[in-house]
């Protein structure tokens, strides 16, 4: 028998693993700078949203299971980590499986609910007056060269967190 926590912290650790290649990436820093200077502050969010909806756009090419197998996969270990995550995150990873926010990334439209959730949360705790759903005609304008920066990235994240497992 496995040990949860052990998988869980993991888990938790490969994703902080992921994140640091991705906020220090040069490449990742290039897409940032598509953003128009109202939302720099925001960019790290905006292009993170976006490279998923690229990622579940292009799946086939980084991945040779079905979308659809992965996102049941991740929503039945939500299930089984449940009594592991904290209840203000089991509530959020709840409306996720609900909603079925990873299919969602499918569409543009995806990416829209996405910002106008993020938008709330923002709003919540910030007060902040930006709405990063606005951002959607950057995104769309940019979406050319966002996407050809993400081909470029995403092989060596990919090779990253390979590394990473296996070290």
């Amino acid at each position: 028998m496995f040990d949860l926590n052990c998988n869980l912290r993991r888990g938790i650790s490969r994703h902080y693993a992921i994140d640091k290649i991705t906020d220090n990436h040069p490449i990742v820093k290039s897409s940032k700078k598509r953003i128009d200077k109202e939302y720099s502050k925001f960019a790290g969010i905006l292009i993170d949203v976006f490279y998923d909806y690229l990622l579940v756009k292009n799946w086939e090419i980084y991945s040779d299971t079905i979308f659809a197998d992965f996102t049941t996969e991740i929503y039945q270990s939500f299930q089984k980590y449940s009594g592991d995550i904290p209840p203000a995150a089991r509530q959020i990873i709840g409306c996720m499986v609900d909603g079925d926010w990873l299919i969602s990334y499918q569409h543009l439209d995806g990416v829209e609910n996405a910002l106008d959730r993020i938008d709330y949360r923002i709003r919540a705790k910030m007060g902040a007056r930006i709405k990063l759903v606005d951002a959607m005609l950057i995104l769309q304008r940019e979406s050319i060269d966002l996407e050809r920066d993400f081909h470029a990235f995403f092989p060596e994240l990919q090779q990253h967190i390979l590394n990473f497992s296996l070290g």
